[in-house]
């Protein structure tokens, strides 16, 4: 196995950094009901319930349209959160 030491880590379970130091995604898809999750932690399937069997790992594609995005503001512990008021 190669030293990887050197790369970056990623923040989120679902990110890895290749050899090359690319980032990429990494999700898993359900083999009997085609549900995909951004992560790779899944145990079933939240949409049929099928077992850890039946998750593959796989790199989605990065093109597509984005309909909706969200931003979550959150205080990190013992910051306080200002309040946001319409």
């Amino acid at each position: 196995m190669p030293d990887v030491s050197h790369l970056p880590r990623p923040a989120f379970p679902f990110i890895e950094v290749e050899e090359n130091g690319d980032a990429v995604l990494v999700a898993q898809r359900c083999g009997k009901c085609a549900a995909t999750y951004a992560d790779q932690n899944r145990v079933a399937c939240g949409h049929c319930g099928a077992r850890d069997d039946a998750l593959e790992s796989f790199r989605p594609n990065l093109e597509g349209t984005l309909y909706s995005a969200v931003i979550v503001r959150r205080g990190y512990p013992g910051v306080p959160t200002p309040s946001f008021r319409p």
